[in-house]
């Protein structure tokens, strides 16, 4: 009995040794979490937008998975001061999640927007903004780096496309969106901030639009490049050779004496009036003889 209470004192050890350190049953057991990469798509494949005042969309990032996008829009940003004008947007099949029914809770904004606005003070407005897509939230505030800045947030429960037939709109999921809007001015006022949100949209989807939403992240979007000028820099002045002065002489009239004038063919057969020639009286010249006498004139 004391050598079996022995004999299993000594494997113990060794047996939690050999569990801790195999890598089949650590591996088994264990899930590998890494985050999920997001792809550039071409801008066309934005699938929500603000107003022509915003500018063009510069980039969109985009992650997908089964029924569902998240994308986040970007748009110019104007001294990039504490981070990018961006909108966050997620368009999935809707299900029994409260984030595409209900609209986030004070807590949650709170906790977002420390995260896009560390350094600077932001306050919830208690009166809600309103767009096509129905009420919305938002916050406001200001800073020296980034001037004027709105903070909103809208839950939009169906932005399935509404011109389907009966039978069409009989097989057809519907789908949902939450979405979160971050854009900053140095010049624009907060009113002038509000009209991007006013303005606001998101494009209907179907489960056939989404497919190809997804099949655009595969399609190795390059982002084109400003055009570079170089600016040509000379050591010495370029001497420009001036133009010679070209001399202009004005030309005097010439009277041409008047000839004899050749009939035109209309002319002889008579189907055109004759012009009449001008007939031209020439002095006679006389050679006077010196010797000849002279006669008086009458007076």
């Amino acid at each position: 009995m004391k050598k079996l209470i022995l004999t299993l004192a000594m494997t113990l050890p060794l047996t939690a040794c050999s569990l801790t350190t195999d890598k089949s049953l650590v591996t088994s057991s264990t899930k590998a979490i890494a985050p999920t990469l997001a792809s550039e798509v071409d801008p066309i494949y934005a699938v929500a937008y603000l107003p022509s005042v915003a500018g063009r969309i510069a980039s969109v990032r985009q992650t997908s998975g089964n029924n569902r996008v998240h994308q986040t829009v970007l748009y110019p940003n104007y001294g990039y001061g504490g981070g990018e004008n961006q909108i966050i947007v997620d368009v999935a099949r809707t299900s029994s999640n409260r984030e595409y029914y209900q609209a986030p809770t004070r807590r949650e904004i709170v906790s977002e927007m420390k995260r896009f606005f560390p350094t600077m003070k932001m306050t919830i407005d208690e009166n809600p903004g309103e767009n096509l897509h129905g009420i919305y939230g938002y916050a406001h505030g200001k800073s020296k780096i980034d001037g004027n800045c709105i903070y909103a947030w809208q839950v939009i429960r169906n932005v399935t496309r509404k011109d389907l037939v009966d039978f069409q709109r009989f097989l057809q999921p519907q789908y949902a969106s939450k979405v979160r809007l971050r854009y900053c001015h140095p010049t624009k006022t907060t009113q002038q901030l509000l009209v991007l949100m006013d303005g606001f949209r998101v494009k209907e989807v179907t489960s056939a639009s989404l497919e190809i939403l997804r099949f655009a992240e595969g399609a190795g979007y390059e982002k084109p490049s400003a055009p570079v000028v170089q600016a040509v820099v000379t050591k010495q002045p370029i001497k420009v050779k001036s133009r010679p002065k070209v001399k202009t002489t004005k030309r005097q009239a010439v009277t041409v004496p008047e000839g004899p004038r050749v009939l035109l063919p209309t002319e002889l057969d008579g189907s055109a009036p004759v012009i009449k020639r001008q007939t031209i009286k020439v002095a006679e010249t006389f050679v006077v003889d010196p010797n000849a006498p002279k006669i008086p004139l009458p007076n």
